[in-house]
């Protein structure tokens, strides 16, 4: 089975559905590894995800800036 590519952290079930849905519609599903997280849990599913093997993490607001914080982000 191949990597997935991208990371997602939504911080509520609905937003994490609504994303489902978009990354369906664009085909792009199969890519996607989906999470719920919203502050230090978001940091712990990146910390997860980061050893999977994920390219690239998708999370919002103040998740976004601790898991910036707190684990290393190319530039």
């Amino acid at each position: 089975m191949p990597t997935k590519r991208i990371g997602f952290i939504a911080p509520t079930v609905e937003i994490m559905q609504r994303a489902r849905q978009v990354a369906a519609e664009l085909s792009l599903a199969d890519e996607v590894i989906f999470c719920l997280g919203y502050n230090k849990e978001g940091v712990e599913a990146a910390r997860k995800l980061e050893k999977q093997g994920v390219e690239a993490v998708i999370s919002r607001r103040s998740t976004a800036m601790m898991i910036e914080e707190m684990l290393p982000v190319p530039n």
